[in-house]
Formats: C-alpha cells, structure tokens, sequence
C-alpha cells in the first residue's frame, strides 16, 4: 500500500503507516513460535509450553515489539522510495486504522489497541544545502617557528609547574609570589554583597584572577599587614548588579609565599615520563611538544577562519530535532567536564537549553555545511586514516595502548574518531582551494603566554607535552 508523505512546514513531514492487524498476528505468532522453542516454565518440559499460556504471559509485551519493528521497517521502505533521509528520531503515535487525529492519539505503544492499526509518524528531514563561493576562501595562517627561546621558557614553565612554595618573611610580596588572605568587601554605601568576603584565601600576584586593582594593591605587603582597597567592578563584569560598582576590600596578608622551580634532575624528568634523560634530551622532548602543539594551534585558528567564513555566507534552515539532539549532547559533555554528577543535580537548572542553543544550532550548521563540502568533493574517510588519527589521539594520553583499546571496543567513539577525519578530509580540501597569506608570528605570542601566569601554567588539556607520570 503507497503512504503519502504530507508537508507540514519546509523541513517536516507527516505520514500514516498502515499495519494491518493480519501482519501483525503473523509477525506475533511467529515470535511466540520461536519463543516458544526455548522457555521454561515451571511444570512444562522445554519446548512444550502451551501457546495460550505463552501468549497470555509475553503476548502484550511481544505485540508492542512487532509493532514497533514493522512501523520501522515499513517507514524506513517508504522514506527509500520517496528518497528523505530523516533529521534526528521520529517521533511515532499508534492508533486505530482511519482513527483519532496524531495530535489527539492517546497512546504512542500500541499495547491495548487491536484489529487494524496505523501509526502516525512525525518527522524532519535535512535541508536542502546550495554551497556558494567554498572555493573562493581566503585565510591568514601563523608562520611560527620555535626557538631555542622559546623552548627554555617552556622548560622554566615546567620547572615552576613542579615548583614548591616557600614561605617567605625577609621581603615583601611581589608578582608571582602566593598571598594567603583574609579579606571584607562592601559597596558604596556599606553595602554587603555575596561573594564579597573569604577567609584563608590563596591570591597568586599577576594571575589576573581577580578584579583590576585588587592584586596590584597588595604588591609590596609582608605578612601581618593591613590594606584597604578602593576598587571599582568593571563593566564586564560576570555579575550585573556588580557591573561598574565601587567597593571598597579591607585585606590582612596572612601568609605570603614565593614559588622555588624544581631544579633539572631526574625527579623532575621522571615526573614528565623521562627517567634517566639528560637535560639535553628532556628540552628535545620540550622542543617536540612545542612543535607538536603550535602545529595543532595553527592547524585549529585555519580551520576556525575557514569555516566562519562558510558559516557567514550561507543560510540554512536547522532541522529542530538535530539542535535538540546537540543541546542534551553540549550539556552532557560540559558537566561531565566539570565534573559534576548529574544524578544528583537537575542538568536543565544547570545549563539551561537557552544557554545553549546558539553553539548548538552553529554546530549543526557547521556539520551541515562540511557535509555538503564532502558530498560535492567525494570526499571519505578510509580505514587507514581513521587508524591513523586513532593512534594521534592516543599519544596524549597516560595510557595510548588502554586508550585504543576502549575506542575500538566502542561503535560510538570510532564513529567520532570517523567523523573527525572526514572533516580533517574536508577542511583539507577547504584549505587546498583556499587564497592562504602566511602571518609571521612568535611562539611566544601564538600560546598566548603574555596572557598567562608566571606560576604553574599547564593543564591537563596541554597534552602535546611530555606526559605527567606523578
């Protein structure tokens, strides 16, 4: 039987998929038959449970199941003939055949209906994409090279980052130096403001943790020492109703303490994953990272050019679901990142859709977009290149053997890893036909360094550096 397939709006569909109830008894009986071959139940021999037994106890259940496969089947035939691929999961309504309106349908399980049925199946499909103008881009591209400069700072980095902290009493604190404080905060007029006090509190001198003028006023204190600090919040300020708000922080210096570099040996080589280097092959493996690293950064800031420049010269109508889908997977990842349990929390009250709905919809466009891009060039990923990339992601990790071993045991990390490779395909193609203009710049300047503290500086996202065995 043909199914018409009704346009609601441009990207969603409606259609009615017919199931006849002599289908669906078939298909249910057949169940039982095989069921029937390998269930035991007490006081029958195996194989010789009666069907009506069977049927009273599986048969709502197995119904449910037979009806669900054949609407999925029957749906994936008529969106092949009619040539739609589906955006996202389509959302199914059982009812009688002929029967109530999907939208007033009770029952999307179909387990207490019977004779023939229909199932109203609501869905989206992807948009029509016309590329314009992707081989006509044009992008600057870092040329750095790195020096020896370069490389005995990031060994300083390191060195700091394996530092100790010493109290110090015979100076007063200057940059770099950790502050242990105690500080009041009030607004003009006296006003108490949350967030506005702390006890015990770490301060690192020049780490821009804190707003302009707070560190710098305690440039120079000892320990024992009294300040006040008149401030003024700026106007970017995280919090509104602090924006340009003066306020005045009475601080007393508990403890200032100043950070020693670990000295080049072999503990601090060791903690890199380098016992028994010498300090010449250690800054080798210094230099390599770096490279490693500024190879990446470059290769991240062309890709970024590239496509904001697709994104800015197309409009594309998103399909809803592919955004929904983007936003519950944004959320996921953030708060796994941070750490937080969400069994314990509510997730929307943490990170509400509206948070994330603009980098949803710009991911899905992005992935739409460099789609079309490898649909128009043929472009795919091999089975080699998706082994290579797997091996490149596992050099970062403490364990790569372990790390390859559990992406390819899941279907949905080597999906991942696929889809990466495609797009390096792509982006690969971009750049090829791309006007590129080679920008000298540091290394220095690149990894932004300027902007970061003198005091232990990497994270564990710097995984392009020898990896941290302690």
């Amino acid at each position: 039987m043909a199914v018409t397939i009704e346009e609601i709006s441009e990207l969603e569909r409606r259609c009615a998929i017919p199931l006849p109830a002599q289908e669906i008894e078939q298909a249910l009986q057949a169940r039982l038959n095989r069921l029937a071959r390998t269930t035991h139940i007490k006081g029958f021999r195996r194989g010789k449970v009666p069907a009506a037994l069977l049927r009273q106890r599986y048969g709502a259940e197995l119904r449910h199941e037979v009806i669900e496969e054949l609407t999925r089947k029957l749906l994936q035939d008529t969106l092949q003939e009619h040539g739609l691929r589906v955006a996202g999961a389509p959302s199914l309504k059982v009812q009688p055949a002929g029967g109530a309106d999907p939208e007033g349908a009770a029952s999307a399980e179909g387990k207490e209906l019977e004779g023939d049925l229909e199932c109203m199946v609501t869905f989206e499909v992807y948009p029509e994409v016309t590329l314009v103008g992707y081989k006509e881009l044009a992008v600057e591209r870092a040329a750095v090279e790195v020096s020896d400069q370069d490389v005995e700072e990031m060994v300083g980095r390191l060195r700091r980052q394996a530092g100790q902290w010493e109290v110090v009493d015979s100076r007063p604190a200057q940059d770099g130096d950790r502050l242990t404080i105690d500080f009041s905060g009030t607004l003009d007029g006296g006003e108490v403001f949350e967030g506005g006090s702390g006890k015990e509190v770490q301060v690192e001198l020049g780490s821009g943790a804190m707003i302009p003028g707070f560190e710098e006023g305690l440039q120079g204190l000892k320990a024992g020492a009294r300040k006040t600090l008149s401030l003024v919040f700026p106007e970017d300020y995280h919090e509104d109703s602090l924006k340009g708000r003066k306020a005045r922080f009475d601080v007393h210096v508990r403890q200032v303490e100043a950070l020693q570099p670990a000295p080049l040996d072999d503990d601090l080589f060791s903690r890199y994953g380098m016992s028994g280097a010498s300090g010449e092959e250690f800054a080798a493996s210094v230099r390599r990272g770096l490279e490693r690293q500024v190879k990446q950064l470059i290769e991240e800031q062309v890709k970024t050019g590239l496509v904001e420049q697709l994104l800015k010269a197309h409009v594309v109508n998103l399909p809803k679901s592919l955004v929904a889908e983007e936003i519950e997977d944004l959320r996921h990842r953030t708060l796994t990142r941070m750490g937080i349990d969400t069994t314990k929390v509510n997730p929307l009250e943490l990170l509400p859709d509206d948070h994330l709905r603009e980098e949803a919809g710009r991911r899905v466009k992005t992935a739409l977009l460099l789609g079309e891009v490898a649909k128009e060039e043929k472009l795919s990923a091999d089975r080699e290149a998706v082994g290579a990339k797997l091996q490149e992601l596992a050099m970062g990790q403490p364990d790569p053997q372990e790390f390859i071993r559990l992406c390819v045991s899941s279907p949905q990390q080597m999906n991942l890893i696929h889809n990466m490779v495609l797009e390096d395909a792509v982006v690969a193609k971009l750049l090829a036909f791309a006007t590129i203009k080679d920008q000298p710049r540091s290394c220095h300047d690149l990894l932004g360094w300027d902007q970061r503290p003198p005091g232990p500086a990497l994270s564990a996202a710097d995984s392009a550096f020898p990896q941290q065995t302690g």
